[in-house]
Parts: structure tokens; C-alpha cells; sequence
């Protein structure tokens, strides 16, 4: 995500969590009164935080009812927009309905109601939300030292700190949506920006600001994968062994089968097998690709046609012996164990 920074700050963020960015809906459309149905009414409130009282976006919000005795339930939807807010325009009338919101596995408590024709509630909304966490550390523009006592605000009461001697703050509880950052000290220029937070994601934030306004790089945040942050994926590519592929490269190659991610890289060539209808990976000297499965290591044989694209999180690729890492390297019972190992770490499918 690149946002223009038109301030005196330059902030970088590494976000260890889920890849995609939330987006900040258009506000909810004001009903048009002049064309409402008869027997409708309107319902509207916000969803919050029950702890921090943050409106949270991107939230379904289900209104319920029976039309009749032994009938179907009938139901609408809509999501709430950045501000929290939601708004149903045509309510049953005269007849009881419940009001409830929800987001993953989270759910406010229902709220049952009856309104007549053209009356017009507020209902507010309480969940526990998806929290995600920020950490990070202003520092100055120009020499790099920690600034001590710099607010770190995102806009929320709850989610202010002031940074310690080393520069560092922490901000937890952070529902997902879209906050603007704002950075204070009485010896710098003020930052304002603003940032995607998405569910459960693990933002390690750093913040450059300078004494005055000075025009910099925009803001780049890079996301990274909580599964392959923790399976060493990004220690290991920072060696510059093995070719890596990650969520997003796979995502962008459109592969219909796992074979088609290999045919991509280089040195690997694809062969039929005999007893088996999937494709074998050879490398050098017509050696075969051996596998290892989250790491568990996977018996001669494998092709990584049996796994659906959809389902890998990332791809470690290691060309021969001299490549592969010491904890891939025993195939004790493979007469073939020294040739190259693909190792495969699957998405998180919950």
C-alpha cells in the first residue's frame, strides 16, 4: 500500500499477519423517504468495540425475522463503513425482527425489537473484535536517534501511547480498519497519515520525523505472512540460497495445478511418472526433487500436483546438497536423499 505523504515523516511498517489490506467502505446511504415501501421501517446504529468502544468496519451486520407462523426466516444484510455505521432502509413493520452483528467468529448479542410503519431506531451494537497489535519506534529523520515522549495516537482514546527512552511504544486491541496516525512532540513538526490495520495482523511500524516539514518518500508497507514469519521462510531468504516464492507471487502466476508454479523456476524440469499420474520434479543429473510438507518430510514419489495452489503459503526451492538447509538434508532411508528439496508450507485453511 503507498499513501501520498505530504508531512514531515517518513514511516516504514513490516505487517506480519494476513496479506490482504482492509479498505474503508463509503459511508451508509441516508434512506430516501420520498420512496420508502409501506409497512418498512428503518434501522441504523453502529457496531463497536465492547472493549476499546472503536467502531469497527467491514462488519455484517443480519437483520432476522418470520413473516408468519411456520414460515421461513427471511433476512437482510449489509456491511458496516469505516465509521462503524450501518443502516437498514426497509425493516418489516409489524413484525418482530432481531438486529445482530458479526465478524468471524465474533458476535454481538442479538437485539429483538418491533417497529411500525415508517417509525425510524437506533440500535447499537457491541462485539468483541479480532485484535491486532502495533509495535514500533519514531525516530529522528536526520541522525537516527530514539525520540523519548513522542504521542502515538490513532485516533481512538484507547489507542494513544507515549514512546519510552528508547523511542518504542506499543499499541494492543487494535480492531481492524483503516486509522490515521498521528505522531507529536513539542520539537518536531506533527505527523498525520494514515494506515491499513487488517484482522489479527502484527504491524512492526518504524517512524522517521523530522524538526520541520520536509518532503518525503510516501509510506510503503510491505506484508508479510504470519506462517512463514514463523517457520523461519524470511530468515532463510535473507541468505540469498534457494529460490522463494511466496503467497502473493503464487497468487499472481494464476497456477491451475502446483506443477505449473514449478515450470516457472529454473532448473527444474517436470516428467511424467510410471505408476503415479502426477508430474515428478527432476533437477541435475536427472535427480529428483525430494518434498517436505510443513516440515514433514514426504516419501519418493510425491508430486506436488496433489495439493491445490489455493492451499501453499510459500515455496522454498533448494537446487542441490550444497543448498539445502541442515534440517532438510537427512533422508536416511532415500538412496536419492542428497538431490534437491522443494519444501512447501501450507496456508492456514481455518
Amino acid at each position: 500500500m503507498r499513501n501520498p505523504l505530504l508531512t514531515s515523516a517518513f514511516l516504514t511498517c513490516l505487517a506480519i499477519g494476513t496479506a490482504a489490506p482492509a479498505h474503508p467502505q463509503e459511508p451508509a446511504q441516508e434512506c430516501a423517504t420520498d420512496a420508502r415501501p409501506a409497512n418498512t421501517a428503518i434501522v441504523e446504529g453502529t457496531v463497536r468495540d465492547r472493549a476499546t468502544a472503536v467502531p469497527l468496519q467491514d462488519v455484517t451486520v443480519r437483520l432476522t425475522w418470520f413473516q408468519s407462523r411456520g414460515a421461513r426466516q427471511s433476512e437482510r444484510t449489509v456491511e458496516t463503513d469505516r465509521s462503524g455505521a450501518y443502516r437498514f432502509c426497509e425493516a418489516p413493520a409489524g413484525l418482530v425482527f432481531s438486529v445482530v452483528a458479526e465478524g468471524g467468529s465474533a458476535r454481538s448479542r442479538p437485539e429483538s425489537m418491533m417497529l411500525g410503519d415508517g417509525e425510524r431506531a437506533a440500535v447499537d451494537l457491541r462485539m468483541n473484535a479480532a485484535y491486532s497489535r502495533v509495535r514500533g519506534r519514531v525516530i529522528d529523520h536526520e541522525n537516527n536517534q530514539p525520540i523519548a515522549a513522542a504521542v502515538v495516537d490513532l485516533g481512538q482514546g484507547a489507542l494513544r501511547r507515549l514512546t519510552a527512552d528508547d523511542g518504542t511504544f506499543q499499541l494492543d486491541s487494535i480492531p481492524a480498519g483503516v486509522y490515521t496516525v498521528r505522531v507529536q512532540h513539542v520539537a518536531y513538526a506533527e505527523l498525520r497519515d494514515s494506515i491499513a490495520v487488517d484482522h489479527l495482523a502484527r504491524l512492526q511500524v518504524t517512524i522517521r520525523i523530522a524538526p520541520t516539514a520536509i518532503p518525503l518518500d510516501p509510506i510503503e508497507v510491505v506484508v508479510r505472512s504470519g506462517t512463514l514469519e514463523l517457520r523461519g521462510f524470511y530468515d532463510r531468504q535473507t541468505r540469498g540460497i534457494g529460490t522463494f516464492l511466496s503467497r502473493q507471487e503464487i497468487d499472481a502466476m494464476h497456477a491451475l495445478r502446483g506443477t505449473d508454479i514449478l515450470r516457472r523456476v529454473a532448473g527444474i524440469r517436470l516428467v511424467q511418472q510410471r505408476n503415479w499420474p502426477g508430474l515428478m520434479a527432476i533437477g541435475r543429473g536427472n535427480c529428483p526433487y525430494r518434498f517436505v510438507i510443513d516440515g514433514v518430510r514426504i516419501n519418493e514419489g510425491y508430486s506436488i500436483d496433489e495439493m491445490p495452489p489455493t492451499w501453499i503459503e510459500g515455496i522454498e526451492i533448494y537446487a542441490g546438497p550444497s543448498q539445502v538447509p541442515i534440517e532438510w538434508t537427512s533422508f536416511s532411508s532415500d538412496p536419492n536423499g542428497n538431490c534437491g528439496v522443494i519444501v512447501v508450507w501450507t496456508r492456514n485453511r481455518a
